[in-house]
């Protein structure tokens, strides 16, 4: 391997992408056996209408959303089960901020998007509602949380628990401050 490619930040971006991808599949083998329901829109006529892979099982579901053309953005129909609140980003192309509404998903020209049901995280419960007594958010290779706090902890997507906020590398992290959960997406 050569380590400077990592210098470059498509390539840093690209590596990122992959260790998301992995961490969601190592993270839930029970979404990648035997038994578990899949729903595929992955043939020519989803072309322009982009693709979308659905894996189920029991509560857990997890959705692929794919802009394959190569022009344009493109609101992409996600087939759902739930309503759209009760999914989460897991994964997205690098530099991709995915929109979600309703049950479409706009995504630019080449990128993907995954999301999950909580279950996805291994935490129970992520808090949207709550009205914040501290600012959190993410940096780039950190998490920032302005304003005063008793208690912090941190997960990954593997729900594995996170020491420090500073010098992270960059994916999605569950932020417990004082009981409230925040979604925080560090670069």
């Amino acid at each position: 391997m050569v380590w400077n490619y990592l210098n470059d930040p498509d390539r840093a971006g690209l590596k990122q992408s992959y260790s998301e991808l992995c961490a969601i599949r190592n993270g839930n083998p029970q979404m990648f056996k035997e038994g578990v329901t899949t729903v595929m829109s992955c043939d020519e006529s989803n072309w322009a209408n982009g693709r979308t892979i659905k894996l189920s099982n029991g509560t857990d579901e997890l959705y692929c959303i794919v802009n394959p053309n190569i022009t344009g953005s493109k609101a992409i129909d996600v087939p759902f089960a739930k309503d759209a609140a009760q999914y989460h980003l897991l994964s997205a192309s690098y530099g991709v901020e995915p929109s979600l509404s309703g049950k479409s998903v706009t995504l630019p020209a080449g990128a993907y998007a995954v999301y999950g049901t909580a279950g996805m995280t291994d935490i129970e419960e992520i808090i949207d509602d709550v009205t914040p007594q501290v600012n959190v958010y993410g940096g780039i290779g950190e998490i920032i949380i302005e304003g005063d706090y008793r208690e912090l902890d941190i997960f990954n997507i593997s729900g594995q628990r996170i020491r420090g906020t500073s010098g992270l590398p960059a994916t999605i992290y569950i932020v417990i401050v004082d009981g409230t959960s925040y979604k925080v997406v560090v670069r």
